[in-house]
């Protein structure tokens, strides 16, 4: 860390692989920008960071408005059915969300998707996503 600080990075890189932190050594990379090392660290040696890595850049290509790789990111990282509706939202998307919904065939999608259509009274696409989610209760 000290090494860092002095502006040392390459130092504290040897350093951190000398003694395997591995974990430190991905958090640096992801400090300075530097998210295809901090893939790569996260890949080869630091495999329990590795869903938090792909989460981590994810929310940078969603700052940059990449949306299309914010997405395949937030799919690596198993947060897709929660932050990708929650991302196009936010952003004023709602064809590519809609899109997206229609694409990935997920019932857990098509639940939320008819529950934003619900809410919008669009009741006729609200139940024909309720009974791609095969949510009966909520079609009823």
């Amino acid at each position: 860390m000290l090494a860092i600080q002095l502006g040392m990075k390459e130092e504290a890189k040897k350093l951190y692989e000398e003694c395997k932190r591995y974990d430190l050594l991905n958090k640096m990379y992801q400090a300075t920008g530097e998210w295809d090392k901090s893939l790569q660290v996260a890949e080869t040696h630091d495999r329990i960071s590795l869903k938090t890595t792909y989460f981590k850049m994810a929310k940078q290509f969603e700052i940059s408005k990449d949306f299309e790789r914010a997405i395949e990111y937030y799919e690596k990282a198993g947060a897709h059915q929660k932050e990708v509706p929650r991302m196009l939202l936010q952003a004023g998307e709602l064809d590519m969300l809609q899109k997206y919904v229609e694409s990935a065939q997920d019932k857990t999608l098509n639940k939320w998707w008819a529950h934003y259509l619900e809410s919008q009274s669009r009741i006729e696409e609200a139940m024909r996503y309720y009974k791609l989610a095969e949510d009966y209760s909520s079609l009823v």
